[in-house]
């Protein structure tokens, strides 16, 4: 059975279709846009069978991913009480009850397990991977030191690999390294950006977490290594014979290392300034730099075809 924080029995708010929609963060489900990452990447992505496969994929992902964001805020509501942004949370703000948030997520991994089942065998364990991950992460991982890091990374490189199931697109050892590396460095960006948020100075650990103040410049030499680390592989890859047999004119992809190590290095000093009020996948979807980014990237990609 799900247990909530002490003080969850505050909480009797009945709740809108709004205020439900904010605690599912379907704002969030950019996240799994990666799905479609497998069909882009293999040029792929016109063909209509295995683009309606993503798309089940991200359906599944975003179901169960909003599941997860409610059993987590669930659980964490006297540490959002605390916190100077998640405070507004509809469960933290008592707007939405607890057993509400039970049956929507209980509805929400109901959906997700219907559309699982209509997927390739192995992209639905994939999706059964991911909820069992995110809960075991819910419920002990994320207050781990790191191992919160590892685990979040690990989901991101997942919506990768059940992507490319889905498709049946084989994911290459590149794509799995770069995602490893970058998402990672992302990873970290969070963590520093909630110690940025939080004031720690009656309190020396950020709540339900395993980070202190005193880690603020261990996390930043962190994100730069792994941020930096995913670069350096992309320069390998476009070094490789893989490159030759997807792009005509190959050196062209060479623009997107400064491209890369532009927008890591403005995440890291963006979250380490407080400025980043999501996680920074999020955070890049509204944020008009990353966008000059983003088409800057596509078009080069065109480029180099």
């Amino acid at each position: 059975m799900l247990k909530v924080a002490p003080d969850a029995k505050e909480v009797r708010g009945g709740g809108t279709v709004l205020d439900a929609l904010r605690a599912m963060r379907v704002y969030q489900w950019s996240k799994n846009f990666l799905v479609f990452a497998p069909v882009f990447l293999s040029h792929t992505i016109f063909q209509a069978q295995r683009f309606l496969h993503a798309a089940e994929a991200f359906l599944a992902f975003s179901a169960a991913a909003s599941a997860l964001y409610i059993v987590n805020d669930l659980l964490d509501l006297e540490a959002d009480r605390q916190h100077p942004r998640k405070r507004f949370r509809p469960f933290a703000q008592g707007k939405l009850s607890i057993g509400h948030g039970k049956l929507l997520a209980a509805v929400l991994f109901f959906i997700a397990a219907g559309i699982s089942l209509l997927m390739p065998l192995q992209a639905g364990m994939g999706i059964v991977l991911y909820v069992f991950t995110g809960l075991f992460y819910s419920f002990y991982l994320k207050r781990l030191l790191f191992v919160d890091v590892i685990t979040l990374a690990s989901l991101y490189t997942l919506r990768l690999l059940v992507g490319g199931l889905a498709t049946a697109v084989t994911i290459s050892p590149w794509t799995l390294a770069f995602s490893i590396f970058v998402f990672t460095s992302l990873a970290i960006c969070k963590r520093l950006s909630e110690l940025r948020a939080y004031d720690l100075q009656q309190n020396p650990l950020l709540p339900a977490r395993a980070y202190s103040q005193n880690d603020l410049v261990s996390l930043t030499s962190l994100s730069s290594s792994s941020g930096y680390a995913a670069v350096v592989v992309l320069a390998l890859y476009f070094n490789s014979p893989e490159v030759m047999v997807l792009y005509q004119h190959p050196r062209v992809m060479w623009l997107l290392l400064p491209l890369l190590t532009y927008w890591i290095s403005r995440a890291i000093v963006i979250a380490n300034r407080g400025e980043m009020h999501h996680d920074p996948i999020v955070f890049a979807f509204g944020d008009p730099a990353s966008w000059a980014a983003g088409l800057l990237t596509l078009a080069i990609v065109v480029g180099a075809l």
